[in-house]
């Protein structure tokens, strides 16, 4: 499990903008069974896959995706 936010225990860290701060918890990745899975953790982290919205319930990541929350942006990649 990857943890994406401003906590000590996040494996990716937000940092927040001139007015605004990152939620402790914006949301997290887990692997269940060889794929991948990411569901948003505080509802103002607004969670985006290829540009959908992705804040409701569980989405499946795959190879390639670009990831976006809180307003960052990043490439999401596994390798078996």
């Amino acid at each position: 499990m990857s943890v994406i936010g401003k906590s000590a225990m996040a494996s990716i860290k937000l940092k927040g903008g001139l007015f605004k701060s990152p939620p402790e918890v914006a949301a997290m990745v887990s692997k269940r069974e060889n794929k991948y899975y990411i569901t948003q953790q505080d509802k103002h982290a607004h969670v985006k896959i290829n540009g959908e919205d992705a804040s409701q319930g569980q989405r499946l990541l795959d190879d390639g995706d670009i990831i976006e929350v809180a307003g960052v942006k990043m490439s999401f990649a596994w390798h078996e």
